[in-house]
């Protein structure tokens, strides 16, 4: 699915990519090596750390699995790192 929609929508697909790299970077593996694990096409990978596509709920699942972490903790991280970027965001209103 496409990374399209509202401010907010924009910036949790972002989180998402940037959880999803900075993880996959911490095992030191490929987006190819992610993309075996996770049973989905590296071209897919690539545009989720991107940001320019969204995963569905069994996706995520698959993901999670090929980061070697439950889903529950890649929603947690992606949820840091848009909390950083909300406040980030703030901040420069101000």
């Amino acid at each position: 699915m496409e990374a399209t929609g509202s401010g907010i929508n924009r910036a949790l697909v972002t989180a998402f990519a940037l959880a999803v790299k900075a993880r996959r970077n911490q095992l030191q593996i490929s987006q190819e090596e992610l993309a075996h694990r996770a049973h989905i096409n590296r071209s897919y990978i690539a545009k989720l750390e991107l940001a320019q596509n969204q995963p569905t709920l069994s996706v995520l699942d698959r993901i999670a699995q090929g980061l070697e972490i439950g889903l529950d903790e890649l929603i947690r991280q992606t949820l840091g790192y848009y909390r950083i970027s909300f406040s980030l965001e703030v901040g420069t209103q101000g």
